[in-house]
């Protein structure tokens, strides 16, 4: 499970990817329009989630915390938001 949790808004756009550029990866900050670092797979269950949440969900928060692990995360995400 891959997960990109962050969230920036700005007025003139829907948002960015702040993943960055490394070898084989393009992402870069435009304000004039969307340059992600990986295009979404929905043939493999990926979301393009574009919700922000201004006031993140505690139990999301104290999963985030208390996980050492990727795996772990996965175990402690709520189901529901």
């Amino acid at each position: 499970m891959n997960l990109v949790l962050e969230g920036v808004y700005l007025k003139t756009m829907d948002r960015l990817d702040s993943r960055g550029n490394k070898e084989g990866v393009n992402a870069q900050f435009s304000l004039e329009k969307e340059i992600l670092a990986f295009p979404v797979r929905s043939e493999l269950g990926e979301v393009d989630g574009k919700t922000i949440f201004t006031n993140p969900n505690s139990n999301v928060i104290l999963a985030l915390e208390r996980s050492k692990t990727l795996t772990e995360l996965e175990k402690n995400l709520p189901t529901e938001i």
